[in-house]
Parts: structure tokens; C-alpha cells; sequence
């Protein structure tokens, strides 16, 4: 995994760099806890055709 864990994405079984990164908010107290990778339209549209590939071969387990 990267240094930088925030800002990648791990799709296909291979770690990506994210666009941007949002906030992970604690909705009781509003505490920032940390950062996550937000993924753009190409990151989403490559997970879900790894997805779909996937799902093949789990069908069959």
C-alpha cells in the first residue's frame, strides 16, 4: 500500500492516485477523524468493470 493512504484507490488489484480527498466526519462530535480517497468518474467506471469481472468467477465458487 502507499504512503499516502488517503489519496489512493486500490481497483483491479492496483493502487491508483485519487483526484481529490474529502473529509471522514465523526457525525456525533464533528470531529475530523481523517481523510479518504474521492474517486472521479474514470476510477468509478474502472472499479465497477473489475467488479463485474469479478463476479463472474465468485458465481462459480
Amino acid at each position: 500500500m502507499p504512503d499516502t493512504a488517503a489519496a489512493t484507490l486500490l481497483i483491479d488489484g492496483r493502487w491508483q492516485s485519487a483526484p481529490a480527498t474529502f473529509d471522514v466526519v465523526d457525525p456525533a462530535s464533528l470531529a475530523v477523524l481523517g481523510q479518504a480517497a474521492d474517486a472521479g468518474p474514470e476510477q468509478a467506471r474502472d472499479a465497477l468493470a473489475a467488479a463485474a469481472r469479478a463476479a463472474r468467477e465468485w458465481a462459480d465458487t
